[in-house]
């Protein structure tokens, strides 16, 4: 790995590090009386165009417009190697979203509704959006999307297939959105590949578990989950997804998952009482522990592609923190209502 590799992107990530929200300010916005004085605050942050907008609705939309522009400004700068890399923070938001579709268009279901990524004319469901015959069938889906999504749509396509329950669909996106973040991995060197996991595991281990023990709570008692968490990949954070499904579908006392669960993966913290708390305990594990270990990166070596998960991660985190902040004022809630939903610690 030659360090000049990453000399454009660095500067830039730097830059962006700086120019995110500090804890105090995440604080000040969460204490907001209202949605007008949410958006107001945005004014002090990267999203400071969102204030524009009319409703908590239309800021949303545009903060994750300026997240999705700031992605593709890393990516460009990044060596070809690490580019898929810097997209995948972007293309996990356009899986989940093609999966939804997939299900609906399962289900005979008109495809058209609320996702993240339609804000953005460049993103597929855009597009998809605008011609829907793109999407008339599970076949035509597969042919009119971008080569890195279909072999994951296709895969669940199969198991769909084989089971004839749309449900897989929705069993499978916590897998898909991990492959999404795992294939771009196989081009990058070995010192990267270790900083880029270092910061991503935690999170996608703690996903992992949390929907594990949310299939259980749900009462999932079918081959279906199994199926769509048996598909073959590279799985680089050591997520025994077979196991876990076996797990969920097979166990009938959520508590006894969760016990389970803390066996499987003895670095997740799993905490409380009811299913809802112990997948809530384990993400907000995951988001935290990868936050701190992103925010470790900044003091080491930079030249290399764990710069580029730790900066991106931490403009994600960001994001929704924001954003999580904003529509909770628009519902009223109270921070301590939310604060699990938050990456930062010490804000209610």
């Amino acid at each position: 790995m030659k360090a000049s590799r990453y000399a454009k992107v660095v500067p830039v990530l730097r830059t962006l590090k700086g120019g995110l929200a500090d804890v105090d300010k995440i604080r000040e916005l969460a204490s907001s009386g209202s949605v007008g004085e949410v958006i107001a605050g945005l004014r002090e942050t990267i999203y400071a165009p969102a204030v524009e907008a009319k409703t908590p609705d239309e800021a949303s939309r545009l903060m994750y417009e300026i997240y999705w522009g700031i992605v593709g400004k890393i990516a460009s700068r990044a060596p070809p190697e690490a580019q898929d890399h810097a997209f995948s923070f972007v293309r996990v938001d356009e899986i989940s979203d093609l999966v939804v579709i997939a299900y609906r268009i399962a289900r005979g279901m008109d495809f058209e509704g609320s996702f993240i990524t339609a804000s953005v004319k460049e993103s597929t469901v855009s597009k998809l959006l605008a011609n829907p015959e793109a999407a008339s069938s599970l076949q035509r889906l597969v042919e009119s999307i971008p080569k890195w999504a279909k072999g994951i749509i296709a895969d669940a396509i199969e198991v769909f297939n084989a089971a004839r329950d749309p449900m897989v669909f929705a069993y499978y996106r916590p897998l898909a959105k991990a492959r999404v973040l795992y294939e771009p991995l196989a081009s990058l060197d070995r010192y990267s590949l270790e900083r880029v996991l270092r910061v991503l595991c935690p999170l996608i281990r703690s996903e992992a578990a949390a929907a594990a023990i949310e299939a259980s709570a749900a009462g999932i008692r079918d081959r279906g989950l199994e199926a769509a968490w048996s598909v073959e990949v590279t799985d680089y954070c050591g997520v025994d997804w077979k196991g876990l499904a076996e797990l969920a579908s097979r166990e009938e006392d959520p508590s006894g998952v969760a016990a389970s669960v803390k066996r499987m993966m003895p670095d997740v913290r799993v905490e409380g009482r009811t299913p809802l708390e112990q997948a809530a305990s384990a993400r907000q594990w995951g988001r935290r522990e990868s936050r701190r270990r992103a925010e470790a990166e900044f003091y080491g070596y930079p030249f290399h592609a764990g710069l580029i998960a730790a900066g991106l991660l931490l403009l994600r985190m960001e994001m929704e923190d924001l954003r999580t902040i904003l529509l909770s004022a628009k519902y009223r809630l109270e921070p301590e209502r939310y604060a699990v939903l938050l990456t930062r610690q010490g804000v209610a």
